[in-house]
């Protein structure tokens, strides 16, 4: 197989069938595209600039909807027979979708760490301060604000 030719017209097409949810095997699959190995060589050398920045608006739409189908997911009953198995199918669809959402769009979708103490053990921190370029006065001077600061 040759080298495929890249266009407006498949980078369009491209990025249409990513927004849209589609893997992009799915969509390389497809007659007339390039394979998804060419795809990822010109995301990835970033050969053609539109192209990688449309790709990645793609990807970022594909994410919005996907997390808009996490509702819709828990919320359909309307194939259900009420089984244990349709009930875990469902539930590694939402899990799944929220993995990936969490690990691609880790500041909307990603765990929140938070560093706090409680109130018996606060959390201390202790900045190296290096005190060798100090004079001897400049040195009394920040001794003296030390216990100054400690003392109120």
């Amino acid at each position: 197989m040759g080298v495929f030719q890249y266009s407006d017209e498949i980078r369009e097409k491209i990025c249409e069938g990513i927004a849209e949810g589609k893997s992009l095997r799915k969509v390389c699959s497809q007659p007339g595209f390039p394979g998804a190995s060419t795809v990822v060589d010109w995301l990835t050398k970033n050969h053609f600039p539109a192209f990688t920045e449309q790709y990645a608006h793609a990807r970022k739409v594909a994410y919005q909807l996907m997390a808009d189908e996490l509702a819709d997911i828990a919320d359909d009953d309307s194939k259900d027979q009420q089984s244990k198995q349709n009930s875990q199918r469902s539930k590694l669809k939402v899990d799944t979708r929220k993995w990936v959402l969490s690990k691609m769009l880790p500041k909307v979708y990603g765990d929140k760490l938070t560093l706090a103490g409680d109130s018996e053990n606060p959390i201390v921190t202790n900045a190296a301060e290096d005190t060798s370029k100090l004079t001897t006065e400049e040195l009394e001077i920040l001794l003296e604000l030390r216990r100054k600061m400690r003392s109120e």
